[in-house]
């Protein structure tokens, strides 16, 4: 099977340029506001476009894109601050679709230390 990555919903108008990037590095909250905006715009594409796409939820979802020649789209984040801490936002990504979300990334998070902390301040996986 092949798997082709594209990513054209990373938007500015949601996550900001890179100097609100850095601004944001260390906050915990609003995160959750902004992916589900830019899941939104997924899956409305999706929506829009099912001779072309299909949100995959299962391996029979994989395979049927694989069958019907369509792509499969597998939402998912880098990194889980869009979950701020909260079983029900979890829970919530999932119904919506989302299956893959990276513990750790390049900042902190209310599940895991950054993963390019080292020593005292590799804290490993939170208590969530």
């Amino acid at each position: 099977m092949t798997a082709h990555v594209v990513m054209p919903f990373v938007d500015v108008d949601i996550w900001g340029d890179q100097a609100a990037f850095y601004a944001t590095a260390r906050r915990e909250d609003d995160h959750a506001r902004r992916a589900l905006i830019a899941f939104d715009r997924v899956l409305a594409y999706i929506e829009a476009h099912p001779e072309q796409t299909l949100l995959v939820r299962s391996i029979d979802d994989l395979f049927e894109a694989k069958r019907s020649g369509r792509a499969g789209v597998i939402l998912g984040s880098e990194g889980a601050r869009l979950v701020e801490g909260s079983l029900e936002l979890l829970r919530g990504y999932y119904r919506m679709g989302v299956r893959q979300i990276q513990l750790n990334w390049d900042f902190p998070n209310r599940i895991a230390a950054c993963q390019n902390d080292v020593g005292a301040d590799d804290t490993g996986l939170t208590d969530f």
